[in-house]
């Protein structure tokens, strides 16, 4: 597949991206103001830019004209090739094979957070339990609870979670063994 390359919504002239995935800056000039009645005259080359990662996600630092913006690349890809929000309701992006390190425009669509939280349960890449970076306990945590005749509030403590989830835990609402 040849790469192809589409201007950045809102960065046009600044940045693109591929349908590889990938972001550059574009060739530019660049005119700097110091202020004093001094300014200089630089030409930019365009380079593919270097990813950072948040969550796992790939995420792209783009500047132009005073403004910064830190972008997720699968939402630039799926705004650029995909067109933009069609709805208010659709804010998120979904990976159609649950690989989101798989950012071209076929692997991405708009979708509802309830929609997209579907696919991540059917891929398997929502994070419960251990694999939550949320997480206060692990799964012997969890043993140790549903053993122990304390009190709620007195293993709450204990663990450093309310006594809503020892309830929940003993009730087997959350920490469901699959």
């Amino acid at each position: 597949m040849a790469e192809a390359w589409l201007p950045v919504c809102g960065f046009e002239g600044f940045y693109e991206v591929s349908n590889l995935g990938r972001v550059r800056s574009v060739d530019r000039t660049v005119t700097r103001d110091y202020g004093d009645g001094r300014t200089t005259t630089v030409r930019r080359r365009g380079a593919i830019m270097k990813f950072d990662y948040r969550d796992g996600y790939a995420t792209v630092r783009m500047q132009a004209e005073g403004r910064s913006f830190k972008g997720y690349v699968h939402r630039l890809v799926c705004a650029a090739f995909n067109g933009p929000q069609p709805t208010p309701e659709k804010s998120m992006v979904a990976h159609n094979d649950g690989d989101f390190t798989n950012n071209t425009p076929e692997n991405l669509r708009w979708a509802t957070p309830a929609e997209n939280q579907r696919d991540r349960e059917c891929h398997g890449t929502h994070n419960r339990g251990e694999r939550s970076h949320l997480r206060k306990l692990t799964w012997d945590d969890v043993y140790d609870i549903r053993e122990s005749s304390e009190p709620n509030p007195h293993v709450a403590r204990r663990f450093g979670v309310t006594s809503a989830n020892i309830r929940m835990i003993r009730r087997m609402k959350t920490w469901i063994p699959l």
